[in-house]
């Protein structure tokens, strides 16, 4: 039993290439286990939009298994360079820190109902800082960009 704050460590490189292949972002099973047929596809979409699969029994998010796979030591954070949470292809997989993880995240906009408008924010180590209120979503988008720009701080 694992505590659930816990993380459970990925199989390793040398357990995923006994198992899987990879072709274009997709791990292809290449062992029969319980009645999951070889040359059948790990995973499927979870509800946050990432892709999931199952390996020994435990579940795990496909991007991490697919970087395990190619690099057999798979960093605390990665990112999806296109921002696309179901493209698993290695070369849209990049190691980032926490912080440039969390910036990536934002900027981020919500729409208002009690004010009728456009709430901008960013992320700044770790913290969610206010930008303000805006008539448009673009009007918020770009207020956030710019509060980047102020801070010195890049957005990808």
């Amino acid at each position: 039993r694992t505590d659930a704050m816990t993380p459970i460590e990925l199989p390793s490189k040398e357990r995923l290439h006994h198992l899987f292949d990879y072709e274009d972002g997709q791990l292809i099973r290449r062992v029969r286990v319980g009645t999951r047929v070889v040359g059948t596809v790990l995973g499927c979409c979870h509800g946050g939009g990432y892709m999931h699969g199952t390996v020994d029994k435990v579940i795990f998010y496909m991007h991490r298994l697919i970087w395990q796979w190619h690099h057999g030591d798979c960093p605390t954070e990665l990112d999806h360079v296109d921002c696309d949470k179901a493209n698993n292809r290695i070369e849209n997989l990049r190691a980032i820190s926490r912080q440039h993880n969390m910036r990536r995240a934002s900027p981020g906009c919500a729409w208002q109902r009690p004010s009728g408008r456009w709430a901008a924010q960013i992320g700044v180590n770790c913290k969610s800082i206010i930008v303000g209120t805006y008539d448009t979503e673009a009007q918020a988008k770009q207020a956030c960009l710019d509060e980047y720009d102020r801070r010195g701080l890049a957005y990808d």
